[in-house]
Formats: C-alpha cells, structure tokens, sequence
C-alpha cells in the first residue's frame, strides 16, 4: 500500500512539472509553415529590417514584406521567458532565419542568417542552445553550427558533403567557417 501511494505521489508531481512546462519547436524548414504561429513584434520587425539592407526592394512595401516571413516562440535558454525566431517563407532554397533572446522583455537580435533548414540543438555555450543552419544546393550539402558568445551567435564549425557521391562515400568536408 505504502508502494502505491509513493509511485502514485511520484507519477503525480512528474505530470504536474510536465505540464507545467511550454513546449516551443525546435526545428525550422523553409518548405513547411511555422507550427505555432505568434505575431511578429513592431521592435523585432524593425530590426529584422535593419539586419539587412536588401530586405526592401525598390518595388516592394513593408507590408508586402511583412507578409513574406513568420515568427514563433522558441526557448534558447530554458529561463521561462520566450525568446523569438522569425522564419522567411520564400527562395530557392535559402531563406532568412532570425533569432531573437529575451532579455529583460524585450527581444535582441542574436544572429541573422540564411539556409535551408535551421535546427534548436540540446548543446549550449553561454548559456544559450547551438544552432545548427543548413543549405542545400543541387549537389552539395552544407551546414553551420553557430555557439553563442556572450553577445551573438558565431559560426564555429562549417561543412559541407557532395551529394552526388554514395552516402557511404561521400565525407564530410570541414572548412574555416567566415563570419
């Protein structure tokens, strides 16, 4: 009897941290819509404009712009405060990634880059996750894993493969990642 009632007592505070606990995504495709959509804050919007100077073309409005990227909430850090991705929906296979950290409610823009495909990763340095960024081309495979540095996230280990060779084959090519 006494069992029961501890392994219930067990199983009971197990189910109430669980949950308690907000479940954020953690991968990001280009191909695929956002899973829990949350609506882009005017600040980070603006300095998702101001990370880069071709977001805008001569033909193109802030609100046509607006239309063409997404955001969600992420956890970079496990500090029960939501931190902030922005996913482009457009492109050849390469579209924009930014990622924002919650610091005191508001959102700072940690890194910006372009891929793929974009991956949360378990590992942290400084801690915030590892972001792992892919791109793809007709042929080669690359990707980046970026570490958190106390202020930004910078490229710390760059690959690519040849994917025409057999999977077995084909190794993988390190290089110095550019910043």
């Amino acid at each position: 009897m006494q069992k029961a009632v501890c392994r219930f007592a067990i199983i009971l505070v197990v189910s109430l941290f669980v949950q308690g606990q907000t479940h954020y995504p953690d991968s990001f495709h280009m191909e695929e819509p956002i899973r829990s959509p949350a609506k882009i804050p005017t600040a980070v919007f603006r300095q998702i404009l101001r990370s880069d100077d071709n977001l805008l073309r001569v033909d193109e409005t802030v609100l046509h712009f607006k239309s063409r990227i997404s955001g969600t909430l992420i956890d970079l850090n496990s500090d029960k405060r939501p931190d902030f991705l922005v996913q482009g929906n457009d492109g050849a296979n390469i579209t924009g990634f930014w990622l924002f950290r919650n610091i005191k409610g508001r959102q700072q823009l940690v890194l910006y880059t372009t891929g793929l495909a974009l991956d949360l990763l378990r590992h942290k340095h400084n801690g915030l996750r590892d972001i792992e960024a892919v791109c793809a081309t007709a042929v080669t495979l690359s990707s980046a894993i970026y570490r958190f540095n106390g202020q930004k996230y910078r490229a710390h280990t760059c690959w690519s493969e040849d994917m025409g060779k057999d999977p077995g084959k084909r190794p993988k090519n390190f290089y110095r990642c550019s910043q």
